[in-house]
């Protein structure tokens, strides 16, 4: 499995620049997914969720992300970009 991480810190013009890279690269295939893992508690539940809807808006299905607690720190989210086997 491929498995291209990135981490997303504030402010949100870096922020927004990221959501760009990731959509540019994504390819419907029922073998990929975005996970994103962001802080714990009900802040980095939000950012979390506010970045799901910049993926989608950007064109990546609601289907094919998910998301987990636990990215490593309170100030940054970790997006992963998974692929299965071929």
């Amino acid at each position: 499995m491929l498995k291209i991480g990135l981490i997303v810190a504030r402010p949100r013009p870096y922020f927004l620049t990221t959501d760009q890279k990731t959509a540019g690269v994504f390819v419907e295939d029922p073998r990929q997914q975005v996970t994103i893992r962001y802080p714990g508690g009900d802040k980095g539940n939000a950012w979390a969720l506010e970045l799901r809807e910049w993926l989608v808006a950007l064109g990546i299905p609601s289907n094919y992300i998910v998301l987990e607690p636990g990215s490593g720190g309170q100030d940054r989210l970790l997006l992963l970009l998974e692929a299965g086997d071929t």
